[in-house]
């Protein structure tokens, strides 16, 4: 099997990174410090993958790519972050193989959390003055042997 994970990984902060929006885009959790005051910044994740082997030698994958969103802003917080938000989705739903580095990839869960007034950088939350949230992604990748 190709390590086709990396590669779809790889393009996922490749796109990201090409936007002028985000300051900064890493690894969750390696990248957690670097991001510093840069806000908007991102850091993608490989979430859980489901393997099924089908025809002959071809495996299934269906991964989960997390992609958490750090930002600072305060003056219409929520609009503001919703629209940052939809750009993620737009970047990475422009083209649904990836640039052919998979079969599809589809949105299928924001994770908003709670408030709080101690900061999580690892939990989805409203931490004054620090909004996290993480949306995942679903990946379908056919790899053969």
């Amino acid at each position: 099997m190709t390590d086709k994970q990396i590669i779809v990984l790889r393009k996922v902060i490749a796109l990201l990174k090409a936007d002028s929006t985000f300051k900064f885009v890493g690894w969750f959790p390696d990248d957690l410090n670097k991001g510093g005051q840069n806000y908007p910044y991102l850091l993608i994740r490989d979430g859980n993958e489901d393997v099924t082997t089908s025809s002959g030698s071809r495996t299934d994958t269906l991964m989960i790519i997390e992609v958490w969103l750090y930002t600072n802003i305060n003056v219409n917080r929520i609009d503001a972050v919703l629209t940052i938000q939809n750009k993620i989705s737009t970047i990475l739903l422009k083209n649904q193989s990836l640039y052919n580095t998979c079969v599809q990839i589809e949105p299928v869960f924001i994770d908003k959390g709670g408030d709080s007034e101690d900061i999580d950088l690892r939990s989805p939350g409203y931490y004054y003055p620090v909004t996290v949230r993480r949306l995942d992604f679903t990946v379908q990748i056919y790899d053969e042997r």
